[in-house]
Formats: C-alpha cells, sequence, structure tokens
C-alpha cells in the first residue's frame, strides 16, 4: 500500500515574543560599581525585619498558572538552582520549596510540597514535611511510584525523606552518611536514575574542613534506594584541594540522568566554571575545565592577591543533558573586582548583564585573556549570550530607573537560568531578568523569561510575566521540571511584591507565592499548525500534493521569519518534520 502523505506549512509570530536584537542599559549605570560581602553559606545568616502579613490580590494570569503555596522565608539558593519539581510520565507532578512562616528566626522552616494528580493541585500546604527544621529541599522520583527528597538542616546530618507511593501516604526518615570527621552535610542536590529511579545520586557540601577544603563537594550514590550507600562522600578527582580552594554551598548542580550517563556542573564567582560528566553511572568522571579562573586557588583571605576587574560567572548557572547525551550549560554574568580579599567585601557592576551559554561541541574559555574571555559584548558576538534584558518599549536603549536593579545572591541583571532538553532535540531555557517599563516607583522588577534552541539557534524571548497579574510583582527563582510532556514545558517561580530579599534585608519579610506554569511549547518555538499569519509572505501549493515520494513548495517572504515544515499521513499522523528555523527575506524551496 502506498503512503499518502499531506504537507502542512507552519510560519508563525511567538506570542508575547521579543527580538533576538540586544540593547543596553545608560553609559552611566553600566560604569556603576556596589560593594557586597561574600557569604561563606554554612547558614543562612537571617536579617531581623519585621512582618508584613498584607497579602497582594491574585488576578487572572495570561498564562495557564496555579499558586501551589506560599511562604515568607525568601531564599531559594545562594549559588545554583536545586532540582524542585518533577513531571512524571503519567502527567502527575510533585513540587518542592523552602517555607517558612514565623519571621524572623523561622523555627517552622522546612518543606512545602504540594502534588498534581493530573486533573488538579491539591491544597496549599500549611506546615512543613519534616518532623524538625530543615531547608533547601532537592526533589526526585523514586522507586517504581514514589517520590523522595533532600533537605538540610539537622544536627545528625542530610535528610532524605521518601515515600513509596507519589502524593499519599506517610514519609519516612533517615540520613544521608556524614564525611568521616565531620559534623554534618549542607546544601543537597539529588536525583535518580535507574529503571525504578532506584539509584540515588547526591551531591552536598561537608558542614566541616575535610580532606584539605573548609568546605569539599561530597559526591555519595545508593543503587538500592538508600538502604545502603556504596559511595560515601567522595571528593572526585579534580575537585579536591588542589583544584579548588573550596566549593561553597549551592555552587553545583545536577543534570537530569540519561541511562548511565550522568552530569553535573560546578560554578560560583570565585573559582573555575567545570563540567564534571560520567558514563559508567559514577563509577569514572571525565572533567572539562569550561571557564578558567584568572588566578588558580584564589580565596577571601589577607595572605591573597587583588582581584582586577574581570567578568565572571555572577553565581547562578545551569546544566541539562539532551537526548544524545550532550551537556548544555547557561551562565549569569558579572563583572567584579576586589581590592582587600582579607576584608571579606568585593565589588560588582550590577547593570552588566547577560546569560552565557556552552555546550560540548564547543570551545571552552580556558586560554587567553580570562579576565575579558566571559564579555558579554564578545559573547554576543560569537552566538554565546543567549539571554539578556529586553527593550521592551522598542527605543533602542534599556531604560531602568535610577538605582532600580536589586541583586540577590546571584548578581546579575539577567539571572538565575534553568534548562532542559526534550526528546525532540529542543533546549529550554528559563532565567529571571529586570525587566523595563515594569517597577513599584523606586525599584525595577525581575520577570520570568523563556526561549529555546532547536541546534542551530534560539528563538524570540517570552515573557511568562507580562500580563495583568504580574504588574505589580518580583518574579524570580524558575524551575524547570527536566522533563517535558508532548506539548509543554512546566516551571515553578516565586513572587512577592518587593524586588530583592528579605533575608538580605531589603525588604520587610512578605508573603511569597509559589506558582506553577504550563507553557505551551508552540508559543515559544514559534510552530503552528495550518497556521501562516505572516501577512508578509507567499506560499505556493506544494505539488503533487498528496504524495508518495518528493512534494516542493515555494515560500517567498518579505522579512527574516520562523520556517517550518510538517510531513503527515491521511490519518492526520505526523510522519516527518524541519523544526523551525529562521529564513532570510526572499524565496525559498522547501
Amino acid at each position: 500500500m502506498k503512503k499518502i502523505l499531506l504537507l502542512s506549512l507552519a510560519l508563525t509570530t511567538c506570542l508575547f515574543s521579543f527580538s533576538q536584537q540586544r540593547a543596553t542599559v545608560k553609559k552611566s549605570q553600566k560604569l556603576k560599581s556596589v560593594k557586597a560581602y561574600h557569604k561563606t553559606a554554612i547558614d543562612d545568616q537571617i536579617v531581623e525585619k519585621p512582618v508584613n502579613y498584607s497579602t497582594a490580590a491574585k488576578g487572572v494570569a495570561d498564562i495557564n498558572e496555579t499558586q501551589i503555596g506560599d511562604t515568607y522565608y525568601d531564599l531559594w539558593t545562594n549559588c545554583l538552582m536545586a532540582n524542585r519539581i518533577y513531571l512524571y510520565n503519567d502527567g502527575t507532578i510533585g513540587a518542592v520549596w523552602t517555607r517558612g512562616t514565623e519571621a524572623s528566626s523561622f523555627p517552622d522552616r522546612g518543606t512545602g510540597y504540594n502534588y498534581f494528580d493530573g486533573t488538579s493541585w491539591g491544597p496549599m500546604p500549611t506546615a512543613r514535611i519534616e518532623t524538625m527544621r530543615t531547608g533547601w529541599p532537592s526533589y526526585a522520583p523514586w522507586g517504581a511510584n514514589g517520590e523522595l527528597f533532600t533537605s538540610h538542616g539537622p544536627a545528625d546530618g542530610l535528610l532524605i525523606s521518601t515515600r513509596p507511593t507519589k502524593g499519599t501516604g506517610d514519609w519516612t526518615e533517615a540520613y544521608v552518611p556524614n564525611p568521616e570527621g565531620s559534623s554534618g552535610l549542607t546544601w543537597p542536590r539529588t536525583v535518580t536514575a535507574g529503571a525504578d529511579h532506584n539509584i540515588i545520586h547526591n551531591l552536598a557540601n561537608s558542614y566541616d574542613p575535610y580532606l584539605g577544603q573548609p568546605s569539599a563537594l561530597c559526591y555519595s550514590r545508593s543503587s538500592d534506594g538508600g538502604a545502603n550507600w556504596d559511595i560515601e562522600n567522595e571528593v572526585i578527582e579534580g575537585l579536591g584541594a588542589d583544584y579548588f580552594y573550596d566549593i561553597g554551598g549551592d555552587a553545583y548542580a545536577w543534570a537530569e540522568p540519561q541511562g548511565d550517563t550522568i552530569a553535573f556542573l560546578v560554578a560560583d564567582k570565585w573559582h573555575d566554571m567545570v563540567l564534571m560528566k560520567s558514563l559508567d553511572g559514577g563509577d569514572n568522571w571525565t572533567k572539562t575545565v569550561i571557564y578558567e579562573f584568572p588566578i588558580p586557588l584564589w580565596y577571601f583571605g589577607a595572605d591573597q592577591d587583588p582581584l582586577d576587574t574581570t567578568f565572571v560567572c555572577d553565581g547562578s548557572a545551569a546544566i541539562c543533558l539532551d537526548k544524545d547525551g550532550m551537556a548544555h550549560v547557561a551562565f549569569g554574568i558579572v563583572r567584579v573586582y576586589v581590592t582587600d580579599p582579607g576584608s571579606g567585601s568585593y565589588n560588582y557592576f550590577p547593570y552588566y548583564d547577560g546569560i552565557g551559554y556552552w555546550n560540548e561541541s564547543m570551545p571552552t574559555w580556558t586560554d587567553g585573556d580570562q579576565y575579558h574571555a566571559l564579555d558579554p559584548d564578545a559573547l554576543y558576538e560569537s552566538g554565546n549570550l543567549i539571554g539578556w534584558t529586553q527593550d521592551v518599549d522598542g527605543n533602542g536603549t534599556i531604560d531602568f530607573l535610577d538605582d532600580g536593579v536589586v541583586s540577590y545572591r546571584a548578581s546579575g541583571i539577567s539571572t538565575m537560568p534553568n534548562l532542559i532538553a526534550d526528546d525532540n532535540g529542543w533546549i529550554f531555557l528559563s532565567f529571571a531578568t529586570t525587566t523595563e517599563g515594569f517597577d513599584n516607583g523606586e525599584k525595577n522588577f525581575k520577570h520570568i523569561w523563556l526561549r529555546a534552541y532547536d541546534g542551530y539557534e534560539w528563538t524570540n524571548f517570552l515573557d511568562i510575566d507580562n500580563g495583568i497579574a504580574h504588574m505589580f510583582h518580583e518574579c524570580v527563582y524558575p524551575n524547570l521540571a527536566q522533563n517535558t510532556d508532548a506539548d509543554n514545558i512546566h516551571l515553578i517561580y516565586q513572587a512577592d511584591e518587593f524586588p530583592g530579599l528579605a533575608l538580605n534585608g531589603d525588604h520587610d519579610y512578605v508573603n511569597n507565592f509559589i506558582y506553577h506554569v504550563k507553557v505551551a511549547k508552540s508559543d515559544l518555538i514559534n510552530v503552528g499548525i495550518n497556521n501562516v499569519n505572516n501577512t508578509n509572505l507567499n506560499v505556493s501549493q506544494n505539488y503533487p500534493n498528496p504524495f508518495n515520494g518528493i512534494s516542493k513548495v515555494s515560500v517567498t517572504t518579505e522579512k527574516t521569519t520562523n520556517l517550518s515544515l510538517e510531513v503527515s499521513n491521511m490519518m492526520g499522523q505526523k510522519v516527518f518534520e524541519i523544526p523551525a528555523h529562521k529564513v532570510n527575506a526572499g524565496t525559498h524551496i522547501l
């Protein structure tokens, strides 16, 4: 029987999208520097501030969004993001965050949790899950149908909470073994692998000095769901005292495993950015230095040389593995200098902006002028800059209020990136960026922005918070589910009424809303089905049609646009496609 095929052409413009053209802030703002203090991040430093129990009215969002929780404790991470949302194959979702309401010492701090059963989210939690004060959960599937999360805080070490059926039942608490001679582990990052997610991979900081480092990065693995640990607190070769003075809290993140391929990223302002990758489930590791810090083993100490002005990772970064196991990395960028390392203070330039990008097919930044290797202007020219704040009003410059940018533990205008990959080869990026045109009269608000990458180029920018619901909200900490369904990506994030952190003393403690968002891939990648809405384009009828071999179509466009092509059979089943890609003005034969 012949396979009779039909052809459909998709040419669309992304809903609420913004240009790939880059604008920058005024030169006077770009030259301004701000003093800050390096945080050792052994534990959070709580600032005594009053609590404001008022709440903002929640409007109707322009996207599919649901409030799933809240918290007055507003710090999600000191550096890189933990995995806090998981989309299961059956369409259910688990999500966690650090929850606390009793400011300012937060004795009730612990894990907030909510579950989507495929139809609706559960009620917002009113208490933590754990039986003790903890924080900063890292969430993953566990067993055939269960779930787990790790969290830090208890005196006996790193807590791991499990239950065999996701969404229901009692949690069982246990401890990840402590490093020998150390009083505990902190700042966990956990993923699971294997057919039934019974292989647990865990990263955490030693609470005390360990193997020659003030704070070492410890790797542990359990191959039986946590009953036993066949690797306990190993400092992987290439990450020890010969290579890093220390690796601080939250300065690492896992990619979602792809079979036996596992990988994590190490990144911060003050040392190398490193990819660690294993093809055999953690037995052997390969180290790739993505960016080499200008001064080896540099640290904040009285005997240390000053650090000249340099571009570095802003303290936020992300990693994912695509369907072929290739690692993709995104990172925020900031410019810093240190005149007196012994004081623990440094200066940064809050108006330098950009999200950098690297994958394993690209050269590394390890040879040359390391002080300028991550200059956003240079990365833009090379195609390695994939995120920046948008010129919302289209006047050619970024117009922020004077002193309108508020920095978090990660310092960039554009910061807190997250990456995921889907089975069709697309890479999706989320990040938070201070956004022109949205402010409270004193400070500009951050919004959550998205982009997508087809392996050749990045699509336009999508602002998911530009509706009336978030006109007066600071939206930060986007966290993508490390898998997607066929049509959507999922993420959670935090929003409140004031830019900055109460924990940093930027404002009073207020209620923060935790949102889940579902975004259609078609809105993001500029692809529609049988949808031609570019008025400056002419599309011929393909010939022959239907066909069982070769068919051609001529497309003439008066401006640059995104083109995709799909071929379906008479039953409407897609059998072939060319992903969305940019074409210049002119005639194109597909």
